[in-house]
């Protein structure tokens, strides 16, 4: 049986640890920073989400520029993907020049499953149901599977609930074509432009045995990745990946991931840095590492934090969440930083933060972090190896810059 997946136009990827300046105006030597949306909430995380919430979610970040988006079969057992999916369709169909004059592109992720009916009965390693999605169905559920046919199988399912509006599916990289011609007429059409190895500590021999190999083989053209939340398995990736998703484990609550940055830094791999805000409890919510019970110690942390910015006169204009935007744009490792988002009002906080903070100038952020850091507010590795704060400023601005349309050129016929 041939498994049909939908697949990206041939990217390039520019992993150098000397960055030199883009089209949207990044500073030369600042590295490359944007925005990538997080999907978790599209799938129903703590709470549920419409489709129309998802639509506009969607529409106002293309508006915005944000044309990477991040999903996961995991996220609401497919709900997620669909929804996405959905309302990329959605836009596609109004025709708005201005969305798609630059590529926009999905990372979706493997190692899990996604079937119907009665899980009673399945034979393989069923996936724990958390409880966090609470939009998933209850017909579904999800297997563990990393081998090679299985990492084929859940990306031809993404394929399918994503439903990218493209005009052709691909089976491997050999199959470009329809009907023996090359056909790139939809060039800027949305596409599946990376694939994630999810949680892959779950089944870490099957994971690093096959999974890896498997879809570099499947197509060299898409950007192949891990996402965790385990520092020691994502260094152990690093070799293996185009980039690195790391999880909760660089924010003001936790940089015990400042090693792995630091080793992607070094061998000019990617970081895609999510859980800027620790799960929600940085950003005024009551979770932390995907559980609703916070322990004191991370507690006490998030006051100090808080202390430090209202006693001191310079700093009382940033709010903990603005600084923990801010943070995740430090590292030059970092060239995504993934925000998840579940309102338009949402996409317009973020926005407004990024255009504040970058009004801020490169000595008050090395003012704040040298201070934050006498007061044991980052850990001593992460500030000697990976803060950086110099190029800041440019980062946050070019990561909120908005895209314009092209002129058109008029028809002369």
């Amino acid at each position: 049986a041939r498994c049909w997946v939908l697949l990206p136009r041939p990217t390039v990827l520019q992993h150098r640890r000397t960055m030199v300046k883009e089209e949207s105006g990044f500073l030369a030597g600042s590295g490359v920073a944007k925005v990538m949306v997080g999907t978790s909430a599209f799938g129903g995380l703590y709470s549920s989400m419409s489709e129309e919430a998802c639509y506009e979610v969607v529409l106002r970040c293309l508006e915005l520029g944000w044309r990477t988006f991040d999903t996961a079969p995991h996220y609401g057992l497919g709900i997620s993907e669909e929804r996405l999916g959905k309302a990329l369709n959605r836009v596609w169909s109004l025709k708005k020049d201005v969305l798609f004059h630059l590529p926009t592109g999905v990372f979706t992720k493997v190692g899990r499953v996604v079937k119907n009916g009665d899980k009673t009965k399945e034979t393989k390693q069923v996936d724990a149901n958390d409880g966090l999605f609470v939009d998933a169905p209850d017909d579904r559920y999800a297997v563990v599977d990393f081998t090679g046919p299985g990492v084929i199988e859940s990306l031809a399912g993404s394929s399918r609930r994503l439903n990218l509006p493209g005009k052709k599916r691909l089976a491997s990289n050999d199959e470009r074509d329809v009907g023996g011609e090359k056909d790139d007429s939809l060039p800027l059409t949305p596409t599946i432009d990376g694939v994630r190895v999810h949680d892959p500590e779950i089944s870490e021999e099957e994971a690093f045995r096959h999974a890896f190999h498997a879809l570099k083989n499947f197509s060299p053209d898409v950007e192949v990745s891990i996402g965790t939340n385990e520092c020691r398995v994502a260094e152990k990736a690093i070799p293996c990946v185009d980039a690195v998703l790391l999880a909760n484990r660089f924010n003001l609550l936790d940089q015990s991931g400042s090693r792995v940055l630091a080793e992607c830094y070094e061998r000019g791999k990617p970081v895609h840095l999510a859980g800027v805000y620790a799960s929600g409890l940085l950003a005024g919510g009551d979770t932390y590492g995907y559980s609703r019970c916070p322990d004191q110690t991370i507690l006490d942390k998030l006051n100090t934090w808080q202390r430090f910015l209202k006693s001191t006169p310079k700093f009382q204009s940033l709010t903990v969440k603005s600084l923990a935007l801010a943070f995740a744009f430090v590292p030059l490792a970092v060239t995504h930083v993934v925000v998840g988002l579940r309102s338009k009002e949402q996409v317009d906080d973020t926005a407004n933060m990024l255009s504040d903070l970058q009004t801020y100038d490169d000595d008050f952020w090395f003012d704040l972090f040298t201070q934050a850091r006498h007061k044991e507010l980052i850990d001593p590795h992460a500030y000697h190896t990976i803060i950086e704060p110099r190029f800041l400023r440019a980062r946050m601005k070019a990561a909120v810059n908005i895209q314009e349309a092209p002129e058109q050129e008029e028809d002369d016929h």
